[in-house]
């Protein structure tokens, strides 16, 4: 490993705002609300707003419980290395290796998404070309240091939010009925299914739709080797969490009581363009897709910045061999950031938005399925072992909230096992992953002759103050 450099770590230059900007803007509410939020209404139309008032709870608790366990493990390789302590190590390296196979294909659908909404306004534009170029440019300001960052994602979400207070004004300027009625709605016409009520199934699977677009909160621990107190982590996380569902519900209450026509905006393809398109002229229309476009593109920035953060503590934590985990831990002395790591993760998702959409959507629909799971039950076993003694967060009532996640948990799975055509393919996908992680480690990693060992972090010096062997299973 290049001795200054890598030495050097992340630099402490964060406070608490700049990381609740940063997770704001890689969740994107306006990105997630105009797609999972769209495929939502189409199930079960005006209860999409019972959908994510459902969801809302089951999220945070999943994010409270989080918090408890990433303020003891404040690392920026996020679950794998409370999961190697708690659980052992092959377990960590099932986590670490869907931290590292999701991410570029998020990143990729996102680009293309964003390609969409320019295309409204610019309908020439090619689909793959222009969203690797997205992700060119994000990976090149992704370099920067991580408050030039914080401050560039801050600009860029304020426009976001401005868009989603615009939507959610509109059912409050242009009511075309209550909220009860509004919710009592049925699901629109839509891809050859007639308008239908919602049934409680319905509502059900609606809101475990609704709790992957309103989750993400968690995602602060990628910056915590860069917090100035990474003791704040906890109340960091839940504070973005719930800015995140705020965020989220506003606009679809604003679209449900304001849609004069419910039957065709709802039923739209993109039901809330079609809501701006029904009150506003068409200089608008371009102009909201463009604020989409601005929101979807500061989530692709964000998310580079923080993916790349997992993919350099794998460097710094050894897990592959040299040749490989050196450049990877690189940081830029007077920049701060993971330079290596952010322009080769740029790099694989440039390539990735060649891919079809279907492709990456089916690969990568598996992949984020139990994180927060694992993170709620790594809690209660951590507390009994006592290695969650000296965390600086607490959470409340753990077992009720470790059970209600048991609860969402087995509901996503039944969720994904219903989905024939991307679903069962997407965990096929992420068990044949998870065996090849634990081939690794039993390979390489429980063969070196020091185990595999990794740096934990304390409040102050951003050099590992210790470096810990995990138990061999």
């Amino acid at each position: 490993m290049s001795g200054a450099a890598a030495r050097q770590g992340l630099h402490r230059s964060l406070g608490p705002i700049g990381v609740i900007l940063l997770v704001i803007s890689m969740t994107s509410p306006a990105g997630s609300v105009l797609t999972a939020g769209t495929d939502i209404i189409h199930q079960v139309g005006g209860a999409a707003v019972l959908a994510f008032l459902i969801a809302t709870p089951v999220v945070l608790a999943n994010t409270v419980l989080a918090a408890e366990l990433y303020s003891a493990f404040p690392n920026a390789g996020g679950l794998y290395t409370p999961v190697a302590r708690i659980w052992g190590p092959a377990y960590g390296m099932v986590i670490l290796a869907f931290a590292c196979a999701g991410p570029p294909a998020y990143i990729s659908l996102f680009a293309l998404g964003l390609v969409s909404f320019l295309k409204v306004v610019w309908p020439f534009l090619q689909d793959g070309p222009t969203a690797a170029a997205v992700v060119a440019v994000a990976t090149g300001i992704a370099l920067l240091s991580i408050r030039a960052n914080a401050w560039i994602t801050g600009a860029f979400l304020a426009i976001e939010v401005i868009t989603i207070l615009v939507v959610s004004g509109l059912g409050v300027v242009h009511p075309a009925r209550g909220l009860a009625a509004a919710m009592a709605l049925p699901a629109p016409p839509f891809a050859g299914v007639s308008a239908h009520g919602a049934t409680l199934i319905a509502i059900g699977m609606a809101a475990i739709a609704a709790n992957w677009s309103v989750s993400g909160g968690a995602q602060a621990i990628y910056f915590s080797e860069e917090m100035r107190r990474p003791k704040d982590l906890g109340w960091v996380i839940i504070a973005a969490a719930l800015s995140v569902a705020a965020l989220e519900i506003g606009p679809v209450v604003g679209l449900v009581v304001g849609a004069h026509k419910p039957g065709a905006v709802l039923g739209d393809a993109s039901p809330f363009m079609a809501l701006f398109a029904e009150t506003m002229p068409a200089w608008a229309v371009r102009a909201f897709s463009l604020a989409v476009a601005a929101a979807l593109f500061n989530a692709v920035l964000a998310m580079v910045i923080a993916y790349a953060r997992i993919w350099f503590a794998t460097g710094r934590d050894r897990v592959w061999p040299a040749a490989v985990s050196g450049p990877l831990a690189e940081v830029a002395p007077r920049l701060g950031s993971p330079w290596i790591a952010t322009l080769i993760l740029g790099l694989i998702c440039g390539a990735l938005c060649f891919a079809s959409l279907h492709a990456l959507v089916v690969y990568s629909s598996g992949l984020g399925l139990v994180a927060d799971f694992v993170a709620a039950m790594s809690v209660l076993r951590g507390r009994r072992l006592g290695l969650l003694a000296d965390a600086p967060y607490k959470a409340p009532f753990a077992w009720g909230l470790g059970a209600l996640s048991v609860v969402s948990m087995i509901g996503a799975v039944a969720a994904q096992l219903s989905d024939a055509d991307a679903g069962r393919p997407g965990i096929l996908i992420a068990a044949a992953i998870a065996a090849l992680a634990v081939i690794y480690y039993f390979a390489v990693l429980r063969r070196r002759s020091n185990g595999w060992r990794f740096a934990l972090f304390n409040d102050t010096d951003i050099r590992p103050v210790q470096s810990a062997p995990v138990k061999v299973l």
